[in-house]
Formats: structure tokens, C-alpha cells, sequence
């Protein structure tokens, strides 16, 4: 589903079972990074499916959806990023692995809480 609150463009994937969302992507146009449009990733997955790689898999499925889109407006690079709480674990090990290794210490401009800025270049 894509809509745009605030006049940016987000794009939510959702693994619905038995008309129950058990996971959610979102992506969401940000700030351009060095002119190159940037994509805020977030994810969540309710409590009780938790640690049964729905996370995963929904972003997995999200990135793969934005990288086609991506093909058709002739943008040849973007970035990812997720900005994620230090005690988070579970999202701090798949922001990890599809985005970063390396992630930046930042805070947080919602929370004003400390958190890791993960950050991929796509191109």
C-alpha cells in the first residue's frame, strides 16, 4: 500500500494471516543524503510470531519491491537506512545483516534516545 502522510511517500508491506497483519515494512522517502534519495526503513512484528523470521522475510520481501520500483524512474542509486534503540536486539541483528555492519551511533530525532543509524548504498 502506498500513501503519503505529511507529504512524504511511504510504502507499507504487510504479511496478513487470517486478516491478522503479523509483520509490517514501511518505507518512507527522507532527507537525500548528498543528493541521493534516501528511504527510512522500519519494521515490526506483533509479540506473539515473534522470532519466527517474519521480520526478515517482510523486509526481505519490502527492499526487494523498492529496488524493482526503483528500476522504472531511471534513479540509479539510494540509500536504506534504519535507525534502531541499542537494546533492541532482534532489529539491530537484521538491520545488520540486510543494511550494515557497521552502524553509526546517532540519536534518535522521535525519541531523542540514543541509536544505531544502519545505512546501505543501493547502486
Amino acid at each position: 500500500m502506498a500513501d503519503s502522510p505529511n507529504g512524504r511517500s511511504r510504502i507499507t508491506y504487510a504479511k496478513v494471516s487470517r486478516g491478522v497483519v503479523e509483520a509490517i515494512a514501511l518505507v518512507v522517502l527522507t532527507e537525500p543524503i548528498e543528493g541521493i534519495p534516501c528511504f527510512q526503513l522500519g519494521y515490526a512484528v506483533i509479540e506473539s510470531k515473534r522470532g519466527q523470521r517474519l521480520a526478515s522475510n517482510t523486509v526481505a520481501h519490502a527492499l526487494d519491491e523498492l529496488q524493482n520500483g526503483m528500476k522504472g524512474p531511471g534513479v540509479t542509486e539510494y540509500y536504506v537506512e534504519a535507525v534502531v534503540s541499542p537494546s533492541n536486539l532482534a532489529s539491530n541483528k537484521l538491520a545488520q545483516r540486510l543494511l550494515s555492519d557497521s552502524p553509526e551511533s546517532c540519536t534518535d530525532v522521535f525519541s531523542g534516545e540514543p541509536a544505531l543509524r544502519y545505512l546501505k548504498k543501493v547502486g
